[in-house]
């Protein structure tokens, strides 16, 4: 790790890159929520908390034909 991932570390109390992807996922799930598209797509229920919040794929990119189109694609 390099010294200034150690002091960032340190400030934030957990790894750099922990705290980045949940900053990420805050301000994602945020603007979800401003755009009125909280709601699951299997259940059909609005998605009330961040802890609930999670990036899925309707169909799985592993067995998918071609798996980083399918991975990537926003559909």
């Amino acid at each position: 790790m390099s010294t200034s991932n150690e002091q960032k570390a340190k400030l934030l109390g957990m790894p750099f890159g922990t705290a980045n992807s949940r900053l990420r996922k805050m301000l994602l799930f945020r603007s979800i929520k401003q755009l009125n598209e909280d709601i699951c797509y299997r259940c059909g229920k609005r998605i009330e908390t961040i802890e609930d919040f999670t990036i899925e794929h309707h169909d799985s990119w592993m067995s998918a034909e071609d798996p980083v189109a399918s991975f990537f694609d926003l559909s």
